[in-house]
């Protein structure tokens, strides 16, 4: 694979709804919920806590915590990186990445991508960042180093 992510770079952070996206919500609450990392970031972790949804959903996690997370909280899926080390799959567990697209005659062909490397979530927000693979559970596929800032231009961060 290529270079690794720094994982003390700010734009390695994610929202705590797209971390829930990509990790099971009670090992993710589990997670986050542990008195040292209260003690650490008492503004993000009292945010997290807020009876308001939104506020709660909106909380921006740094992104050493998303590598923790990463390491210890179980992922939704499975990644998978293609031979080339540029594109990041993620496919529902026990499953293999897939391609499909229609033929001359029309019909659609689905066929399994030979030679994928499977990776563990935190090799994948690694190699390819906390935003490639999140952008990989949105739409099945991301390339290394995609970005979405569609949330950070409109969510203010309080």
């Amino acid at each position: 694979m290529a270079q690794i992510v720094s994982i003390d770079d700010e734009s390695e952070s994610l929202y705590y709804f797209q971390l829930r996206d990509l990790f099971e919500v009670d090992e993710l609450d589990n997670f986050l919920i542990q008195p040292h990392l209260e003690g650490q970031y008492p503004d993000i972790i009292r945010r997290w806590k807020s009876p308001d949804m939104l506020t709660r959903e909106r909380v921006l996690i740094p992104g050493n915590m998303v590598h923790a997370i990463a390491q210890k909280c179980r992922c939704v899926g499975d990644f998978f990186a293609d031979p080339d080390g540029q594109t990041l799959h993620i496919v529902n567990r026990g499953e293999q990445p897939f391609r499909f697209w229609t033929n001359e005659e029309g019909k659609i062909v689905v066929e399994d991508i030979a030679n994928t490397i499977k990776l563990t979530p935190d090799q994948a927000i690694r190699e390819f960042g906390a935003h490639a693979a999140w952008i990989a559970q949105e739409y099945g596929k991301s390339r290394r180093g995609d970005r979405d800032n569609r949330y950070r231009n409109n969510i203010e961060i309080s």
